[in-house]
């Protein structure tokens, strides 16, 4: 699998590992595309829950390589359509500071998880 770097030259294994910290833990949407081994992978769909992903999706994998370590799927809209975190699988992801609040943005359950880690 060959890649190309941040400054357009060609990917080395160092240079790969200096694209991501060590040990750095990431969170992924739950989107039908981008799989990790083992986790949900609904997108959003009630014609999904159940599914659980059967391999890394090549991104993934690239990332593990990188050093990153993905900890965890999180909610998105019904396939990412729409601006809010929420869906009929797993309902409305709240804001960490407000439970009356949403957390604004399809990407807004990756934030929530920051802010309640911070917390």
């Amino acid at each position: 699998m060959s890649c190309t770097n941040f400054a357009g030259g060609p990917s080395t294994e160092k240079n790969r590992r200096d694209l991501l910290a060590e040990g750095e833990k990431i969170f992924i949407k739950c989107i039908y595309f981008i799989t990790i081994l083992g986790l949900p992978n609904t997108s959003g769909l009630r014609k999904r829950v159940g599914k659980t992903a059967t391999k890394d999706a090549d991104v993934i994998i690239l990332m593990r390589r990188a050093g990153a370590i993905p900890i965890a799927v999180t909610n998105c809209s019904e396939l990412c359509m729409w601006y809010e975190s929420s869906n009929l699988v797993y309902g409305r992801t709240n804001n960490a500071y407000h439970a009356g609040r949403i957390v604004g943005g399809s990407s807004g359950m990756i934030f929530s998880c920051v802010c309640s880690i911070s917390l």
